[in-house]
């Protein structure tokens, strides 16, 4: 609406002007205008950097089933098979723990972030959970109506590792 009323107003025909120096100006009514075209601008430019930040999902617990569900359970086990792969040795010995991690994936599949917040005492899991990540990135794009919906999604897990396998579970 602000735009509008600027725009509407700068296509008006300047009105006409004398050089009598006794004569007021409008210093008022300018004030107001330029006050009125800053704050349009500021609105304009929050509106932009709002508009460029990426479409976030955050996969939570549910009880009920999700939308995202398939590709949530195809990133499932996909990092299962791997981490089963590729399950973690110290020493040439079995280590068995858990650590949670959140993992941010972008609509085509690309591997945007890994932050582990509740690590482990044992840092080969730690370090195990960021191999097994990168092991099985790139993830498959997201189906066109997921990718139509959101940018990234966001999962959260705790991986746990037992018995020579992963099992990765929501927290």
């Amino acid at each position: 609406q602000l735009l509008s009323e600027q725009k509407s107003a700068s296509r008006r025909t300047p009105t006409q002007t004398s050089n009598d120096s006794n004569v007021s100006g409008q210093d008022d009514f300018d004030q107001q205008k330029i006050a009125q075209s800053a704050r349009i601008a500021i609105l304009s430019q929050q509106v932009q950097d709002y508009n460029r930040r990426p479409r976030k999902h955050f996969d939570a617990p549910s009880t009920a089933a999700h939308r995202y569900a398939t590709y949530i359970d195809q990133w499932r086990q996909t990092i299962e098979a791997t981490g089963t792969k590729h399950y973690p040795r110290d020493a040439g010995k079995t280590v068995y723990g858990k650590v949670q991690a959140t993992i941010t994936i972008a609509s085509n599949g690309a591997l945007l972030d890994l932050s582990i917040n509740k690590p482990s005492n044992q840092a080969v899991l730690n370090q195990a959970v960021r191999r097994i990540t990168q092991l099985s990135a790139p993830f498959p794009p997201f189906p066109p109506d997921m990718a139509r919906q959101i940018d990234q999604i966001v999962i959260t897990r705790t991986w746990h590792f037992v018995n020579g396998t992963l099992d990765t579970r929501q927290p």
